[in-house]
């Protein structure tokens, strides 16, 4: 196993023994944080004072992600256009337009996804999942790779890691391919 390999593994083991010490209030109170800290980051307030329509991106958390319930119901109450990630077959990631209620479709990989039909937008910015992130807002995911190659085509949009404290290391093993965050959430 290579060092990322073991070090993808290690984040995976403290987020999950963090997530199972937690309580559902602990957890809400953690999101909570999360959002207050997105709504006050001038990167985000510069993306809702835009004129033109911005979509802010967001992931549907699966397993012990740091949840984003709260955040699309805050940005369904605020009137954000929202999009959320869909893969296709060929193993490419687009965001599709999505709002609050409307239906959301389980993925092979067991990720909640708007249906194909729906409009594919390029987002403005970016709430991104992570396994683990560093000082330098380096970012491991799962190893496939989706979101390095989805912001190596559309360099522009703003990459934001949602994440719990527990997730940040001293530095990550990271390669020519992999895509900086330009922030990183968490509770602290």
């Amino acid at each position: 196993m290579t060092n990322k390999a073991n070090l993808r593994q290690r984040a995976k083991a403290v987020r999950g023994r963090f997530f199972s010490t937690q309580s559902s209030s602990d957890l809400l109170r953690l999101e909570e944080k999360r959002v207050s800290a997105l709504w006050d980051l001038p990167l985000f307030q510069s993306v809702l004072k835009q004129e033109k329509e911005s979509f802010v991106g967001v992931y549907s958390a699966l397993r012990d992600e740091a949840s984003t319930n709260l955040l699309l119901n805050h940005l369904s109450e605020q009137g954000c256009s929202m999009a959320l990630p869909r893969l296709t077959q060929e193993g490419e990631m687009h965001f599709h337009s999505w709002s609050q209620g409307t239906s959301l479709i389980k993925s092979p990989l067991g990720i909640l996804e708007p249906a194909s039909n729906s409009a594919i937008v390029i987002p403005h910015l970016c709430i991104v999942p992570l396994l683990a992130f560093d000082e330098k807002k380096g970012r491991m995911g799962y190893g496939q790779g989706y979101y390095d190659r989805y912001f190596a085509k559309h360099p522009s949009i703003i990459k934001i890691g949602w994440a719990y404290e527990c997730q940040k290391f001293d530095a990550l093993i990271t390669e020519d391919h992999d895509v900086p965050l330009d922030e990183v959430i968490y509770e602290n």
